[in-house]
């Protein structure tokens, strides 16, 4: 088996891994939601101006989206903590890009707004990345 096959199992092992695992806090998330909806009801979705719907929707699309996004990228988190903070911060900047469509459609969307985003996204993202790159090594 020559380099390339192998490097490729690699690759298509870590976007599975990364899909299941991103279908797996899809669900969570929307047992969470789904209990928070048959407590208060739809208060705090009308608050928010959604429904029980469209976020369970939103996670779900996040986790077919970019669970396999994260699995491509996987090979950068594993050589070092630049790459792992990097992977971290592109995951969570494309999360908050789809709930912000999703829940605002496109009139947010100016180069201040997406600076701000990225700025969140890195508060988010490097931890979580380094905090991968800290569990599971190389």
């Amino acid at each position: 088996m020559d380099f390339d096959t192998e490097e490729r199992r690699s690759v298509r092992r870590d976007v599975i891994v990364c899909l299941r695992v991103a279908l797996f806090i899809a669900t969570a998330f929307s047992c969470w939601v789904l209990a928070v909806h048959l407590l208060r009801g739809n208060r705090t979705f009308e608050r928010l101006e959604t429904s029980l719907g469209v976020v369970v929707l939103l996670y779900f699309a996040a986790a077919i989206l970019l669970g396999p996004l994260v699995g491509l990228l996987l090979p950068l988190a594993r050589r070092g903590q630049v790459g792992a903070a990097l992977v971290g911060t592109i995951g969570a900047f494309a999360l908050d890009v789809m709930a912000l469509v999703t829940l605002e459609g496109f009139a947010w969307l100016t180069l201040r707004a997406a600076l701000l985003l990225l700025g969140f996204a890195s508060f988010l993202g490097v931890p979580v990345g380094l905090a991968y790159r800290r569990i599971f090594g190389n």
